[in-house]
């Protein structure tokens, strides 16, 4: 569904009547309308006002209280669904609002999976015990729990790679293969999730879409490439005492490469204690160390592109916004839902 000007697009739809009021509906809801943003986050604030087209002077921010983060993560049992559960408990807590305002609360959380039991599945991803990793307390707290992280990343990666062997599915000689492989290796990404709970003016109730962004680190991978890998079950324990193809120990390299990226954040001014997870997967130097390449969710859920959205890491999942603010525009000009 596209809204935008055939003057400076080609191969776009000629303009209907449905469309002209769709897009009249979001101007006024651009310019004109209250906006409340449930969150602090300067990114958020700005991505509403750069990316998004909302008028800087509509837009009010109303903070909810940590507690209401705290009471989700004690009662939200399902790890993949908590961006989910804290983005709602922002937009629900009980602060006056306008009814002609359009709320928009966020989360965003970095999600892996210590004890993926269908490697070969990924669809079937709501039902693996997932693990959140919220901001870290301090910097040994985040490396430690990087650590942790891309140590149980390496032993899916390890497990994926042997029961690909056993089902007879060949690890990749060229391009296309390890594309293809890399979309079911699901489970050895680094999960960014991100959760946008909005309601739109004069509504009884919020809509909740989802989205992730899953970062591959080829660096990581290839630490254990080459590697003749045929024990059942690999956990992190197994793979710290495993050894490079230099000969040093993969729980060294780890250690090292670690180190390379905080100090990276730190000399770009990037503050570990801000972001979920303590690493900026945003930033080129950290992608650079980690060799990170990119896939799109591949379970879908909600609104989303099926390209890679590298805001996901910022909290602002910008093309989920404009596409849930697009489509519900559609949706009360045409009476229709789509």
């Amino acid at each position: 569904m596209s809204m935008e000007s055939p003057d400076n697009h080609q191969n776009v739809p000629a303009r209907t009547p449905e469309s002209e009021r769709a897009l009249e509906l979001l101007r006024v809801w651009r310019e004109r309308t209250p906006v409340i943003l449930k969150s602090s986050s300067p990114i958020r604030k700005n991505g509403l006002i750069e990316k998004a087209g909302f008028n800087p002077d509509n837009i009010r921010v109303m903070v909810s209280p940590d507690l209401v983060e705290e009471n989700v993560f004690e009662t939200t049992s399902a790890d993949s669904r908590l961006a989910e559960a804290c983005a709602v408990a922002k937009g629900a807590s009980p602060e006056t609002i306008p009814p002609e305002a359009i709320v928009f609360a966020f989360d965003t959380l970095v999600v892996w999976y210590p004890e993926c039991t269908d490697p070969a599945h990924p669809e079937n991803v709501e039902s693996w015990p997932g693990a959140s990793i919220r901001k870290p307390k301090n910097i040994t707290e985040a490396k430690e729990t990087t650590k942790r992280l891309f140590l149980g990343v390496l032993a899916n990666h390890a497990n994926f790679r042997v029961h690909a062997k056993m089902s007879g599915v060949p690890e990749g000689d060229n391009a296309d293969k390890r594309e293809e492989n890399s979309k079911k290796d699901f489970a050895s990404g680094i999960h960014a999730v991100t959760s946008l709970d909005v309601r739109f003016p004069n509504s009884e109730s919020s809509e909740n879409y989802r989205d992730r962004i899953i970062a591959r680190p080829q660096r990581l991978y290839g630490l254990i490439e080459g590697m003749d890998i045929d024990t059942d079950r690999i956990t992190t324990e197994t793979v710290t005492s495993w050894k490079c193809g230099d000969g040093g120990s993969v729980d060294e390299a780890l250690d090292e490469i670690i180190e390379k990226m905080f100090k990276r954040m730190k000399d770009v001014g990037i503050d570990p204690l801000k972001i979920c997870g303590g690493v900026a997967y945003s930033d080129d130097g950290v992608r650079e160390l980690l060799g990170i390449t990119e896939i799109a969710d591949v379970c879908p859920d909600g609104l989303k592109s099926d390209i890679p959205d590298r805001s996901i890491y910022s909290g602002y999942p910008e093309t989920l916004v404009n596409n849930v603010l697009n489509r519900r525009a559609f949706e009360i000009a045409t009476g229709k839902k789509s």
